[in-house]
């Protein structure tokens, strides 16, 4: 297999340079030892020069179009959709499937992954930290449209008059060490925690009737602004009150951080616990 696969590389190599002025040939040496000849060792068929010959054409495209810059800056830590499928979906994936589908499923998710190029920030980020759950590659548009409909559903303004129903969430139930810091909302629905101790984050999702859940880790991407005037707070000791109305928060004690949404919520954290309390109203 070694052969036949230099071979291919070089040629590949060979012609975006002598067509491409700004070609990185480096780069693309270094994604092929990484990504492209593990991925042919897995493959179980006898000859898997199709899926390498289309996988070698895809790292190519996303040299040229700046989709992939440089492998040190992010290397297994992919900052969009679409280097996610290109550098650990396909290669960890494809091995699975048979080997004369595998074309058709590559150009599906360049497809997929570069209409997200078009998408605010914040959704590239919120759907990277869901993508550890996709786990069929047949099923990746039945798995986007399931992760993206509770975020991209239009936001109702909240009045703010309650009833208030409080949740509590468990940071440690995802990472058992996360102090939970600041706050910043990178979606209507998406909200990034920083762990005030460490370089660790973790994105909840905010969702009405208490299904407000942890989805693990995440990179932090643009900030999302709401301009709305939201309502007066006043944290006591284990009591919030919004307006004229007190909210019990039990186990509360000094407040960390706190962030407020348009929809109507308001996530708490505390200087002494692990816990977020998450508010919601109407």
């Amino acid at each position: 297999m070694v052969a036949w696969l230099d071979e291919l590389i070089k040629e590949q190599d060979r012609g975006a340079r002598d067509s491409h002025a700004n070609w990185d040939s480096a780069l693309f040496q270094r994604l092929c030892q990484d990504l492209a000849r593990p991925l042919c060792e897995r493959l179980k068929a006898t000859d898997p020069s199709l899926t390498a010959q289309s996988y070698l054409s895809l790292l190519q495209e996303a040299i040229l179009c700046g989709y992939l810059k440089s492998w040190d800056s992010y290397g297994y830590r992919p900052k969009t959709v679409l280097q996610y499928f290109l550098t650990v979906l396909i290669p960890d994936g494809l091995a699975a499937k048979k080997p004369a589908g595998h074309p058709a499923i590559m150009a599906q998710l360049w497809n997929i992954g570069e209409a997200f190029y078009q998408e605010p920030p914040w959704l590239n980020q919120y759907v990277l930290s869901r993508m550890p759950e996709l786990k069929n590659l047949n099923k990746v548009e039945d798995f986007l449209k399931g992760v993206l409909d509770p975020v991209l559903k239009p936001i109702k303004k909240s009045e703010w008059r309650g009833p208030f129903k409080v949740t509590q969430v468990n940071t440690r139930s995802v990472d058992d060490q996360f102090l939970p810091g600041e706050m910043i909302l990178t979606g209507p629905s998406v909200l990034l925690i920083k762990d005030r101790e460490r370089k660790a984050q973790l994105t909840l999702l905010l969702q009405k009737e208490g299904r407000s859940q942890l989805l693990g880790s995440s990179q932090q991407g643009a900030g999302y602004v709401e301009e709305f005037e939201p309502p007066k707070l006043q944290f006591r000791l284990g009591t919030l009150s919004i307006g004229s109305q007190s909210i019990d928060l039990p186990l509360l004690d000094v407040r960390e951080e706190s962030c407020v949404t348009e929809s109507g919520f308001v996530v708490v954290s505390a200087v002494d616990s692990q816990l977020l309390w998450v508010v919601e109203s109407p």
